[in-house]
């Protein structure tokens, strides 16, 4: 299946968020789509969304805390939640 989801798909304004090249599949099913903006003090922020890309469902944002956006692993991220 390919399918295309715009910004606006997630509730956000296109013109202030863009998608973040460091999303990636959980699981052949589950992907994490990663979007990024500035807030009002020009401080970025970052967001985790879950997509079932058999269907193209938004499946929500989901809760990732990193040190640093670009040394996040989604796979690692699901093992280690898997485990709790």
């Amino acid at each position: 299946m390919l399918f295309t989801l715009p910004v606006e798909a997630f509730g956000y304004d296109p013109e202030e968020t863009f998608v973040e090249w460091s999303g990636g599949y959980l699981t052949p099913d589950l992907a994490v789509v990663t979007l990024g903006g500035e807030g009002q003090d020009e401080e970025e922020w970052f967001r985790y969304h879950l997509i079932d890309v058999r269907t193209g469902t938004l499946s929500g944002e989901i809760a990732v805390e990193v040190t640093n956006r670009t040394n996040w692993c989604p796979r690692r991220r699901l093992l280690a939640h898997q485990r709790l």
